[in-house]
Order: C-alpha cells, then sequence, then structure tokens
C-alpha cells in the first residue's frame, strides 16, 4: 500500500452488559469515562455490581463485575484490531 492509498476507518466498538432488570445494554467502549466496583448500600440498583458513567454523565448500573466488563472491553477493541480492512 502507498502512502497515498490511505484508506480511513473508523470503528464503533461496542460492549453488551446486563442491566439490573435482566436487559442487554449495548455501550460504546469509546463513551465510558469511568468504572467503579458497587455492592450493598452504593449500588445504584439492586443487584448491580459496577458502575459505569458515560461522556452525557449518564450512570448505567449492570449485573456484572467491573472486572468482566474491563476484559470485554479490551477483547472488544483486539477483535475490531483484527477485523481492520486488509492491506
Amino acid at each position: 500500500m502507498e502512502p497515498t492509498d490511505i484508506v480511513p476507518y473508523i470503528a464503533i466498538i461496542w460492549i453488551t452488559v446486563t442491566d439490573p432488570s435482566g436487559n442487554h445494554v449495548m455501550i460504546n467502549t469509546r463513551e465510558i469515562v469511568s468504572m467503579r466496583d458497587v455492592s450493598g448500600a452504593q449500588a445504584l440498583a439492586e443487584g448491580s455490581k459496577c458502575m459505569i458513567s458515560t461522556l452525557d454523565s449518564k450512570y448505567i448500573a449492570v449485573l456484572e463485575d467491573c472486572r468482566v466488563v474491563i476484559m470485554d472491553i479490551i477483547e472488544a477493541h483486539k477483535n475490531a484490531r483484527n477485523q481492520s480492512p486488509a492491506e
């Protein structure tokens, strides 16, 4: 591939998490600002284990542990790299 043959490639990388009602929620990984472990009295919703905050100042309570969410993000980004357009 020649330097003048640059093809723009933009990937939106999503993960799927589960809210306390059991619904699946898709989140753009680039919009995640922070995550924190929550339990008991700290939980935004009963049963939630992780609180995800997003760029638009929303808080998403999820049933998955924050470590699981982080591993899902890492895996999603690895998969996106492997699926980038071929040279």
